[in-house]
């Protein structure tokens, strides 16, 4: 084997490994959550239940929410704020008995101009 052909297997390995720790970090970059993203979630803790306990997931630069229970027919059964920094959660629990809420129940939650509704229907 040549001295120039050794040169290019050793210059293309050398270029194959780079490029695929570069796409790793990438990779493991776009995993991230938090990373160059702008986003968060509501959601109930147990969909399935009559509890109406949910959680705020925070992806975002904002981490003021505020929170609002109500019913259909817009009667307000609970709210409150959250201060949640990124990358964190919180967890409301709203106790169902002491309400006595029946039919859709609405969750809404609102951080700056974005809002996210989540509802269930409760017998």
């Amino acid at each position: 084997m040549a001295s120039s052909e050794k040169k290019i297997i050793i210059i293309t390995l050398a270029l194959f490994l780079s490029s695929g720790v570069f796409l790793s970090l990438m990779e493991i970059r776009q995993q991230d959550p938090n990373t160059g993203k702008n986003w968060w979630s509501v959601s109930f803790d147990d969909p399935k239940s009559s509890s109406l306990n949910f959680t705020i997931a925070n992806h975002s630069d904002g981490n003021s929410f505020h929170w609002t229970a109500v019913t259909a027919g817009g009667t307000k059964l609970k709210e409150g704020n959250e201060k949640i920094t990124k990358g964190g959660t919180s967890e409301i629990k709203i106790e169902n008995q002491t309400l006595n809420a029946t039919g859709k129940i609405l969750i809404d939650v609102s951080s700056g101009n974005d809002k996210e509704e989540i509802y269930k229907n409760l017998n």
